[in-house]
């Protein structure tokens, strides 16, 4: 299958959505690759000599190498893992959003080549500059570090999200890919469209997986058909979609870029903010909006509509955690707490408590 326009249409949370075998996202697929398959690779696409190859972490569908050049930075090759199950063209995302955040004069990185055409090998593959400096999940346990980066890194979002797309929402249209350019608009008429896609089939999931109760399920439509006119006013705004510590690199305490934009929503700047919050406990949140504050201002519902982003984010991570198989880790609170929070955070917030 392809990733094309009316496939991305039917999914809210892309890694939750794909219609793939729970037991085929479970064995992190494979590439069968070499490292001097993927060397010529990247010596014919960017015309020089190649001097190493190095498999690095990889990511949910993804996997990826530190390439080694004779005349230049290293770069990073990136392979769809589940290349015999869809044909994967959504890192193209990355060549519009880095060039438009170039454009807009955010440090960005290039992306020299999107091949999605299985000519040249039998995988999907991008190639790209590696990211200045370290990522964020460095500092996942060092407090003392990361806060001041987290407020450095709602600065740079607040003014990310000035960037203004389309009267459409959602997930990118993946035709603006077709050449390159955009401009970029999402694949839904409404804002509401798109924050009520599959969510009843979220809701069942984390009833059926025991994440939540009944009651708690029967609440959360609730509070979601109620809810409604808390975003009406919402204006598409260019969000990255997964804006996690791995997705952010800093260089002395600047945010140097954001990588992987396959992601991408045109949305209200308020659900990328609860997106990010899901990635962090509470006591991190005043450190990043401190910065997102000192750039842009809030809307006065930012409370209510917060939470019920973060509800609508929990929802869909669960499901992912469970497709994934992934287990909570020892000592630490269930991932799954992260919805009964944001429905006691949200009830209060209506003042419905």
């Amino acid at each position: 299958m392809m990733l094309d326009n009316d496939f991305r249409r039917s999914l809210f949370y892309p890694k939750a959505d794909l219609p793939l075998p729970d037991e085929v996202l479970r064995s992190g697929g494979s590439v069968s690759l070499t490292d001097s398959t993927i060397a010529q690779i990247c010596a014919e696409v960017l015309g020089t000599k190649v001097t190493g190859v190095e498999s690095l972490a990889s990511g949910t569908f993804h996997r990826l190498w530190r390439v080694r050049r004779e005349d230049g930075p290293p770069v990073i090759f990136r392979a769809n893992a589940f290349s015999e199950w869809f044909r994967d063209d959504m890192p193209g995302m990355d060549v519009i959003a880095q060039k438009l955040l170039r454009q807009r004069g955010f440090p960005a990185v290039h992306v020299h080549s999107v091949d999605f055409s299985r000519e040249r090998c039998p995988v999907d593959f991008s190639i790209m500059d590696e990211a200045r400096g370290t990522s964020l999940r460095a500092f996942d346990d060092d407090e003392q570090k990361l806060l001041p980066l987290l407020t450095e890194l709602g600065r740079f979002l607040a003014n990310v999200h000035r960037i203004d797309l389309r009267c459409r929402f959602g997930l990118i249209d993946p035709r603006a890919l077709s050449t390159g350019r955009g401009p970029l608009f999402g694949l839904h008429e409404t804002w509401d469209e798109y924050i009520a896609l599959n969510l009843e089939t979220h809701v069942k999931i984390c009833v059926n997986i025991g994440a939540i109760s009944e009651q708690e399920a029967q609440r959360i439509f609730w509070l979601f058909e109620g809810c409604r006119g808390i975003y009406a006013d919402s204006k598409p705004k260019l969000l990255h979609g997964d804006p996690g510590n791995h997705n952010v690199f800093v260089d002395d305490g600047q945010i140097t870029t954001l990588i992987d934009w396959e992601d991408a929503v045109a949305g209200d700047p308020v659900y990328e903010i609860a997106f990010w919050a899901t990635f962090h406990p509470e006591r991190r949140h005043a450190a990043f909006l401190d910065g997102y504050r000192s750039e842009a201002t809030l809307p006065a519902d930012f409370e209510p509509r917060f939470w019920l982003y973060f509800l609508r984010v929990s929802l869909a991570k669960t499901v992912l955690r469970h497709r994934l198989g992934l287990m909570d880790m020892p000592g630490r609170e269930p991932a799954a707490r992260r919805i009964q929070k944001s429905l006691q955070k949200l009830t209060a917030a209506c003042g419905l408590a």
